[in-house]
């Protein structure tokens, strides 16, 4: 071009330069170098911003984590229902066991035994009858008292509460300072109901595998749980729910876990048999009423 420029006149030159400057060039020319200059300015911020919003999704994720662990560990809102438990007696010591008494027999009544008149010989006179006025005759007096004290005293013997008997039975024994003999303690576990027997048994299982939660030991969760266990007829734990809850999910569980832990049957109860347990975690220690 500059050829071309040289060998025209000036004044031809001087428009050609004129043109050439004012000729509108593209946009590209312009824009790249501004692209360039804007694409090193922003890679600082667009750096410092991805940091940020990273440690953001950090911090999110770690406050969702705590908050997730706070809610499993911290105690539920208690709740307000009423309960009907039924309270399982302790196992009765065979020292400790009242003895029983054989009942009583029934005595029948001794027979009204009437005297008889005794009957005149012939040879003998006739009798006055202004003695025998006077004198009154076998027959007229009250013979039949002494049987019916005999009566009455038989029944009251008989309808004696049992209850005297045995208080009466026990005081002698411990005045003679001796045990209950061998027999005596066979006949009072025959007389065990089978109803009673399989509650005792599911409750020295339970209190032995219950273990106090070790994460509510160093956080000082203590509460009471409500237990309700369904034994069948033959001594299987069928189900075991929470009648009364402790506040903590985690004293519930443990319960819960204990009382469905148990592999190998109780003695048959003959019938489907319902168990209300109340199980107290309190300072480390694990009750059982």
């Amino acid at each position: 071009m500059s050829h071309l420029m040289r060998k025209r006149p000036k004044k031809a030159r001087q428009n050609m330069e004129r043109r050439w400057m004012t000729f509108p060039r593209p946009l590209f020319f312009d824009t790249v170098p501004l692209m360039r200059l804007k694409a090193r300015s922003l890679w600082p911020s667009a750096t410092l911003l991805s940091i940020l919003f990273h440690l953001c999704l950090l911090f999110v994720a770690d406050w969702l984590i705590r908050e997730r662990r706070a809610e499993y560990y911290s105690p539920a809102p208690r709740q307000t229902e009423r309960l009907v438990a039924r309270l399982v007696p302790s196992r009765v010591e065979p020292s400790q066991a009242p003895a029983y008494r054989a009942e009583t027999p029934f005595r029948a009544p001794a027979p009204e035994h009437k005297p008889v008149a005794a009957q005149p010989n012939s040879h003998d006179a006739v009798p006055n009858p202004i003695q025998n006025q006077l004198e009154p005759s076998a027959s007229t007096l009250p013979v039949a008292a002494a049987p019916a004290a005999a009566t009455v005293s038989a029944i009251a013997e008989t309808l004696l509460p049992l209850v005297s008997a045995e208080l009466l039975t026990a005081s002698e024994g411990a005045n003679r300072g001796s045990p209950l003999s061998e027999p005596t303690v066979a006949a009072q576990s025959s007389r065990l109901d089978p109803l009673m027997t399989s509650a005792l048994a599911f409750k020295d299982y339970l209190i032995g595998c219950l273990i106090y939660p070790s994460a509510a030991l160093r956080r000082g969760i203590s509460g009471s749980v409500g237990l309700a266990v369904f034994m069948d007829k033959n001594g299987s734990i069928a189900a075991a729910i929470v009648r009364q809850s402790s506040g903590s999910r985690l004293l519930d569980g443990t319960a819960v876990a204990a009382a469905l832990s148990a592999s190998q049957p109780f003695p048959a109860p003959e019938h489907d048999l319902e168990l209300i347990v109340q199980v107290v975690f309190a300072a480390g220690t694990i009750k059982l009423f």
